[in-house]
Order: structure tokens, then C-alpha cells, then sequence
């Protein structure tokens, strides 16, 4: 009994130690926001999430497809802006780069909306599958009740 009260008092001890370090870890961090071309759907940016966060250094990575662009906190001591767009630009399909120094996010976000593209490409499909079933109704009912010749 007194080795798993010792084990729980090591492990509470652990625990607090790995909380002090994580909020110490996070004064230091910095947040950037890289413009992304080329994303056009979740698994896009789902890629150059993963591709960021396989640096070290890099506490969060989000990146929205929509607007194009990555918010990346990091801590600087172990990676730079520079290495971030580095990473991306030879470990997937996209292209990264910095942000002007005039360019602010809204002027970045200014960009082509792929959204009205994939909604109306999803309508062509679901248009196509619809005539599909017209057409299969059709003959099914033609087969089952043949015209007089």
C-alpha cells in the first residue's frame, strides 16, 4: 500500500513539474501568420499543418484553406519564419512566403474564394448522379413494359 501511495505522490510531483515547464515554455512564444497559395480544401491544409508541426518548436499550426494562409505559434529559440516556409515549400505542394510588410491579414484573405467553386462542383455531381437514376428508372420501366410494335 505504501509503494502505490509513493507512485501517486511521484506521479502528482511529475505531473506539476510538466505543467510548470509547459507555462515557462510558453512566455517565450511568438505567433506568425504566412500566406499559403495553392490550398484549396481541408486536406490541403490538413498537409501543411502536419509539415509545420514535424519542426521543432512549433507548439500550434493551424492553416485555413479559405483564406490561405497559416497562423503558426512557435518558439523562436528553435525555429524561424524562414525554416517554416523552407519546410512547407519542399515537403509539400504549396507555396508559403512572408508577409509583406504592408499586407495585413485582411489584404491577404483578399483572395479567390474556392468555396463557391466546390459547392457548385458538388451540384454538378449530385446533378449527374440525379440524371443517372432518371435514366435507369426509365429503362428499368421500358424493360418491364415493352411498347407494341
Amino acid at each position: 500500500m505504501q509503494q502505490i501511495k509513493l507512485w501517486i505522490w511521484l506521479l502528482a510531483l511529475n505531473l506539476l513539474l510538466a505543467t510548470v515547464g509547459i507555462v515557462h515554455a510558453q512566455d517565450n512564444l511568438e505567433t506568425v501568420t504566412l500566406p499559403v497559395e495553392g490550398m484549396v480544401c481541408p486536406f490541403c491544409a490538413a498537409s501543411v499543418e502536419q509539415v509545420l508541426k514535424s519542426l521543432d518548436g512549433i507548439v500550434e499550426a493551424k492553416a485555413d484553406y479559405i483564406r490561405g494562409l497559416a497562423t503558426i505559434s512557435y518558439d523562436p529559440t528553435q525555429v524561424t519564419p524562414t525554416q517554416m516556409i523552407e519546410a512547407i515549400n519542399t515537403q509539400s505542394f504549396y507555396r508559403a512566403r512572408l508577409p509583406r510588410p504592408e499586407e495585413t491579414t485582411i489584404e491577404a484573405s483578399k483572395r479567390l474564394n474556392p468555396l463557391p467553386f466546390l459547392v457548385g462542383g458538388g451540384l454538378i455531381v449530385l446533378a449527374g448522379v440525379g440524371a443517372w437514376r432518371v435514366i435507369a428508372w426509365w429503362k428499368a420501366g421500358r424493360a418491364t413494359n415493352p411498347q407494341p410494335s
